[in-house]
């Protein structure tokens, strides 16, 4: 039996991939519909929303359906949010229709994105697991903020048992576990992240670590990583220095 193709090959196929999730795969009802993911939601949300209350300008990468963007408007923020998907964006334009609020979406590819250091918040949630080549993606994401702005970014923990877990965590690397799933016949990236070892290559980038922690927690006597560590990894950094 011939093993799948992976995504990851080429860019056309990266792109056809995920333009192709966005319009089947309604990720938004299925992923916050959980406890977990209303978990994760609000935790985003409670991170955003002091940017918001200050009018802060965000750039969402990966904004998926507005998910986060929306709201973040609709708390008093101003947004603009990209996604490789067209389904996607054309998708978060509506749900922005129908909020009223003011706020841009553009289908681009982070990893070929060229910004201005203009935004003081960049959101990249749930994402960074997925790029073909995620130090590309770093740079051209902080490239965007502003001296002084910030990158909000969460990605999955690694999915190895609890001993081999903290063994990788105190020696700070390596940084990824390796991860793939597969969805229409095809495999694609979903890397798990140890905290520490992210946080020490975010900060090459030239960014300073505010805040680090874990969340979505399993309360299960099973799973020891999963109710000590949680599920999720949340970061964010300053980039130092005023504009």
């Amino acid at each position: 039996m011939a093993e799948s193709k992976s995504v990851m090959d080429t860019p056309e196929g990266y792109r056809e991939f995920y333009d192709r999730l966005g319009h089947e795969y309604e990720e938004t009802a299925t992923v916050y519909a959980s406890r977990l993911g209303r978990v994760r939601y609000r935790t985003v949300l409670r991170e955003l929303a002091p940017f918001a209350r200050s009018r802060a300008r965000l750039l969402d990468i990966g904004c998926n359906d507005g998910v986060y963007t929306v709201p973040y408007c609709e708390m008093g923020g101003r947004a603009h949010g990209i996604d490789i998907s067209t389904a996607l964006v054309e998708k978060a334009r509506a749900k922005a229709r129908v909020a009223g609020v003011d706020v841009t979406f553009e289908e681009a590819d982070i990893e070929r994105y060229t910004p201005t250091p203009m935004f003081d918040v960049v959101l990249m949630s749930e994402v960074l697991e997925h790029f073909r080549n995620p130090d590309v993606a770093v740079r051209n994401a902080v490239a965007a903020i502003r001296g002084g702005g910030h990158l909000l970014l969460t990605t999955p923990l690694p999915y190895s048992g609890f001993r081999e877990y903290l063994r990788r965590l105190v020696a700070r690397k390596p940084l990824t576990q390796p991860f793939e799933f597969e969805n229409f016949g095809v495999r694609y990236r979903h890397d798990g992240y140890y905290p520490l070892a992210l946080k020490d290559w975010l900060e090459s980038f030239g960014l300073e670590c505010v805040k680090l922690r874990t969340f979505e927690r399993h309360l299960t006597r099973y799973s020891p990583m999963r109710l000590v560590l949680g599920d999720r990894n949340l970061q964010l950094h300053r980039k130092p220095g005023p504009s």
